[in-house]
Order: structure tokens, then sequence, then C-alpha cells
């Protein structure tokens, strides 16, 4: 016989999950990182796990549909029902694991975790800070869920509190990104540097490779012909580019290919990439490597777990940086 200890709805008997972030940025970003697939595809979900996809259907009754993948290799996915939608200002939602056709489904870790949360996400702006609060209740919950759900409260916030960090770290990199626009207000301006590279021609393909491996995203891409410089570049020369620009969490790269009288061979610097993890280094070092000269093998330094420089493919020169703590 089926069980009959199943609540008709959230219930007022079982005290909500609340947990609060106050965060460096206006509420419309904010907003817009909560309901804009790409944006949530930044950074959506718990610390360490791989965003594979995200769709968002952003009305009453629509769905965001999300395919995480965890460390570890396991794919897992899961689900929002969209019932209240006040523009920055509130989100309610049912929300659920789910499988890859958009199904219901038990927490993969925990069968007895609730089958589906009542979900309330709320921002508010002060001073040009934004306070997001995020409430957790069991929705039509049986009791031994609901007993699962209070016995998790430290794991929910440890949980949440890693969320969080990598939206932090998202709309730092996005505040960077609207720098680099001119979309922020003068009280926002703050003083940048940035490496600008000059190519002999390949600064098109190096980009590419360096969005790839870096994971930033190529927002200018200019060839010559079409500008007022297209009649000083010969012309087998107009196709190349004039102006590259890649962004990415954290960092801002520009490029161009230099005229043929005005090349130079890249020289006398490096390009610094400083990364969270061993594993990243490893993996943007070898990426960057391929095809090019290694002058100092990746490995432990009394300052870092891994350290190691290289000068690509193209001519570039880099250091690759995984400090350690303190």
């Amino acid at each position: 016989m089926a069980s009959t200890n199943r609540m008709p709805s959230a219930t007022s008997q079982q005290e909500e999950f609340v947990i609060t972030r106050v965060v460096d940025a206006p509420r419309s970003r904010v907003w817009r990182a909560w309901t804009d697939a790409k944006a949530l595809k930044k950074w959506w979900g718990p610390k360490g796990f791989e965003v594979v996809s995200t769709k968002v259907d952003l009305k009453p009754g629509g769905i965001f549909h999300y395919h995480l993948r965890s460390p570890n290799g396991q794919d897992m996915w899961g689900k929002f029902v969209y019932r209240e939608i006040v523009p920055e200002e509130r989100l309610v939602f049912i929300s659920s694991f789910s499988d890859e056709a958009g199904g219901e489904t038990r927490h993969p870790l925990s069968p007895d975790w609730p089958l589906r949360m009542l979900s309330t996400v709320t921002v508010a702006e002060t001073a040009g800070k934004t306070t997001i609060t995020v409430r957790w209740l069991p929705y039509e919950a049986t009791k031994t869920e609901r007993d699962t759900f209070e016995a998790g409260r430290v794991l929910m916030n440890a949980g949440w509190s890693g969320t969080f960090e990598r939206l932090d770290t998202y709309l730092r990199g996005a505040r960077l990104r609207s720098a680099r626009r001119g979309e922020e207000t003068n009280e926002e301006r703050i003083m940048q540097a940035n490496a600008y590279l000059t190519f002999n021609g390949n600064c098109e393909e190096a980009f590419t490779a360096y969005a790839k491996i870096l994971g930033g995203d190529i927002v200018m891409m200019m060839p010559h012909e079409g500008t007022p410089a297209e009649g000083s570049v010969p012309p087998e020369w107009r196709k190349k580019i004039i102006h590259a620009r890649i962004i990415g969490d954290g960092f801002v790269l520009m490029g161009s290919d230099a005229p043929p009288a005005y090349y130079q061979p890249m020289q006398g610097f490096s390009v610094n990439i400083s990364v969270k993890t061993p594993e990243e280094a490893e993996r943007v070092f070898n990426g960057l490597a391929d095809g090019g000269t290694v002058r100092m093998a990746l490995a432990e330094t009394f300052w870092a777990k891994k350290f190691g420089m290289l000068t690509d493919k193209f001519g570039t020169p880099w250091m690759v940086n995984c400090e350690k703590a303190g």
C-alpha cells in the first residue's frame, strides 16, 4: 500500500532553510545571473562541478533544466519549474533533481531527500550592492523526507556557500567585462592593465586557441578590411586582424596582426596565468605548450604548487602559476 504521510503542500510546521549573501554587484546584474541561460552556465551548481548545459524558459510554468558533471565524472541533472517571477525582485519555483529528458528523479546520493523543494530567491539592492536570500522548504514531502531535510542543514549550508562563491567569481568577471565595454559608471571605473600581443598574421588562430585553453570568450575579432586602416596594409593582409579581445573570468587578453613592416617577435616579457589548482595548471600549461617550447618545466617551487614557463607555437611567452596558500 502506498505511503499516506505525504504533506499536501510546503508545510509551515517546518522551519525554512535560509541563507543570505551580499554581493558587490547591482541588482540588475545579479538578476541576469539567475535568469539567463548563458550566465547560469558560468556559475550555477556546487563548487567543483562542471556546468555542461543550461536551458531557461523564464515564465510561470516554464523550466530551467541544467546538466552538471561532478569532479569524479558523474553526470546529474536538475530543474526548476517557475511559479512566480517578479523581475529584479523575486523568483519562486519548485526545484528537483532531474534526468536528461527533463523528468523528475530522486537525489542520486540520498534517496530520502525531498523529491521537490519550494524555493524562493529574492534580491534587494542597497548602495550598489545586492543582498541575495535563498529560502528552501520541502514541498509535498513525506515525514522521512522532512526528517532528511532537517538533518541536512549543515550540508545545505556548505553546498550553497560553495555555489555563492562561484556566483561571486562570475559577478567579478562580469564587472570586468562591463568595464571593458565601457558600461560602468564613473564611480565604478577602475584602472586596468592588460596584455596586448602582436602576431605575424596568425592572430585569429592564436586567439581561437587561447579562448579554448583559458576558457574565455572572443568578444572582438576585427580584420583590417572595412576599417580606415585597410589601405595602409598590403592587399593580402586586409583580412588579418587589426584588433582581437578575449574576456574571461578574471582576465582580458588583446592582440592584433602587426603589418609586415612593423612586426617584431614578442620578447622581454611573459603573460602570467594564475590558476587555483595544480590540475588546472597542468591542463593550461600542456595546452599552451602543445607545439611550442618549454622554457621551464611545470613543477613545484618554494612559492608555488606548480609553476612553469613556455613559449607557445604562436610566439607568445607564458608563465603558469598555481601559488601555495598564504
